[in-house]
């Protein structure tokens, strides 16, 4: 059995292998105790869609996302979050958020495909399992909170962004500020890449749709990271990896315009940590 972090929000989390308590909510604004602070997240006010650009497999990312999915529904507005998990596991998803949790219910969920791929890599990780099981803490305690899950395992390469676009779109209901946690590539809201000028991401296909949407791209220190340097399950490992973040802790920042490849501005977490698989090879 998998031992997933459980240090990744403060949400009365006890470190050294005790369970996670559940975060209390203040009685006046039923505010949650949402963890770590967010530097110049005044910059997201009024958004109604954010697209978060990630590298896989680092510890930190899926912490940031399920924080900022904390504090934007902490004024009562209601969030999705979308995740580059493919819709065959909503249901295992849609039961282990209803759970109380602990082991064995962490099993039932990892049991799905997505968990048991052989290539690895860094989406099925331990800090994602977490960000369930935070997710999950946060909806006990009447938290506005939906996760969704946007891939089709179903689907070749190529399909996969629109797939994701229309996951999201068809999930989405109205008054619900929207969160996408998605490869950094996937995240980009201009069309085109050095090895296919034609290629039309899922923020591209977003943007069309939701014009005031912020496409976030991650900015981490230097660190490590579980990345795969090719298509073979042994080419996915804990590897060095440079950052050009310089804030110690998260931190958000818009652009004054719209980058070349379609990025609003960055989310920086922090020196990067890896987070391998959550489920163990066997």
């Amino acid at each position: 059995m998998v031992h997933h972090i459980r240090h990744l929000l403060a949400l009365g989390a006890v470190v050294g292998g005790a369970a996670m308590s559940s975060p209390r909510l203040a009685p006046a604004s039923l505010a949650p105790n949402c963890g770590r602070e967010i530097a110049n997240l005044g910059a997201l006010a009024g958004v109604p869609m954010i697209l978060l650009g990630e590298l896989h497999g680092l510890e930190a990312v899926p912490e940031f996302a399920i924080t900022l999915a904390c504090r934007l529904a902490a004024s009562g507005k209601p969030v999705v979050l979308a995740l580059e998990i493919p819709r065959q596991e909503q249901a295992r998803i849609d039961a282990f958020l209803a759970s109380k949790g602990g082991p064995p219910n962490e099993q039932a969920l990892l049991e799905g495909a997505f968990w048991r791929r052989e290539f690895q890599d860094g989406r099925s990780s331990r800090a994602r399992l977490a960000l369930l099981d935070v997710a999950r803490l946060l909806r006990a305690e009447g938290v506005p909170l939906r996760v969704v899950a946007v891939d089709d395992a179903s689907v070749p390469g190529p399909a996969r962004d629109q797939a994701m676009a229309s996951g999201l779109l068809a999930a989405r209901k109205p008054g619900e500020t929207a969160l996408l946690l998605v490869g950094d590539l996937h995240a980009r809201t201009r069309p085109g890449a050095p090895w296919n000028p034609n290629i039309v991401w899922a923020g591209v296909q977003l943007r069309a749709k939701e014009p005031k949407l912020v496409s976030l791209v991650n900015r981490y220190g230097s660190g490590k990271a579980w990345i795969c340097l090719g298509s073979a399950p042994s080419d996915c490992g804990i590897k060095d990896t440079r950052g050009r973040g310089t804030a110690p802790d998260f931190r958000i920042e818009r652009f004054a315009a719209t980058d070349s490849i379609g990025f609003d501005g960055v989310f920086e977490t922090g020196p990067a940590t890896a987070s391998g698989p959550a489920r163990e090879r066997r």
